[in-house]
């Protein structure tokens, strides 16, 4: 499922997101916003294992560990247009890291 947001006028816009985890996926995994948006990520973990949130293209993790039951709202400013890369980087229990296995969400700012 892609979740498309866009606004017709200038001023920065408020976007809220909730992004279900699970094993193995953000759901949902594709988010668009327009550039100069501030992102709130709220990340629940409906999953049986622990997940995080390592974005990619800034080489920091957004949520550095999320046990199940759990949330946590995060968020990312879009100044510029781009495509944005979620994965989770955990590797328990599987010998891989989660997204190799799918676990991966695209931002991508227009």
């Amino acid at each position: 499922m892609a979740y498309y947001l866009y606004y017709m006028n200038t001023a920065p816009a408020e976007v809220k997101v909730v992004v279900e985890m699970g094993e193995y996926y953000y759901y949902p995994s594709e988010i668009t916003v327009r550039v100069n948006s501030r992102l709130h990520l709220t990340f629940i973990n409906k999953g049986n294992y622990p997940h995080n949130a390592y974005l990619a293209e800034e080489k920091r993790e957004l949520v550095t560990i999320l046990y199940p039951s759990n949330s946590t709202t995060v968020e990312m400013y879009l100044a510029k247009e781009g495509i944005y890369s979620i994965l989770c980087t955990i590797a328990y229990p599987a010998p891989v890291s989660h997204y190799e296995l799918g676990m991966r969400a695209k931002v991508t700012a227009k």
